[in-house]
């Protein structure tokens, strides 16, 4: 499946600034949306063994969007192995049968 990525091509450098959409169903959802929930989850599983190693958690978004704020975010936080993926979510983004959760709080296109 080809990807279109020429509709963000203009927002390089500027996507915080570019995408009120977007912001505007992040803002929505802050209430439904809380890193302690996923603190939860990842609690639970280490208790009943089902995670064994540190989570590894995958931020993935367009490679023609700025990821700068996002990679200081990771610096800072080091409760998690954090890595980046520049693709498309359209596209297959990790190897087959690797993904245990899956979630998302925004997608707007």
């Amino acid at each position: 499946m080809a990807t279109n990525t020429g509709a963000t091509l203009d927002m390089v450098a500027g996507y915080n600034e570019n995408r009120s959409s977007q912001l505007a169903v992040v803002n929505y959802m802050i209430p439904y949306i809380h890193l302690e929930a996923m603190k939860i989850i990842i609690q639970y599983l280490q208790q009943t063994n089902k995670l064994i190693t540190s989570p590894l958690i995958v931020h993935n978004d367009l490679p023609t969007n700025d990821w700068t704020i996002l990679y200081q975010l990771l610096a800072k936080d080091n409760s998690y192995q954090g890595v980046a993926i520049g693709r498309s979510f359209y596209e297959q983004c990790l190897p087959s049968n690797s993904l245990s959760i899956g979630f998302s709080s925004s997608s707007i296109n």
